[in-house]
């Protein structure tokens, strides 16, 4: 999923959920990777962002191995989230080949 972000119009925010039936099959690096490579094939996109809550580790080291960096901690409505950011002129798009 990539929607806008705020008021930016050169930012995506992507995200994911799966049941925990779904856990540690590849499944969400499989359907990044794609959403990652394809966001940052459009035109005029700078950075995508995703919110990941504090407590989902598993969630957070896939963003990072994919290439989106922790940049800031915010309150959200079910408690701290941490936003991941990545940009294609930092040299992440390498890593969104999908494998």
């Amino acid at each position: 999923m990539l929607i806008a972000f705020e008021n930016d119009a050169s930012a995506l925010e992507t995200g994911w959920h799966l049941q925990p039936a779904a856990w540690g099959h590849g499944y969400a690096q499989e359907a990044l990777n794609a959403i990652l490579a394809h966001g940052f094939s459009i035109p005029g996109i700078a950075r995508i962002v995703a919110f990941i809550h504090r407590d989902n580790l598993r969630s957070q080291k896939l963003a990072a191995r994919l290439g989106l960096m922790p940049t800031t901690i915010q309150s959200g409505l079910h408690g701290l989230y941490e936003k991941f950011s990545g940009a294609p002129e930092q040299g992440h798009t390498s890593s969104f080949s999908g494998s």
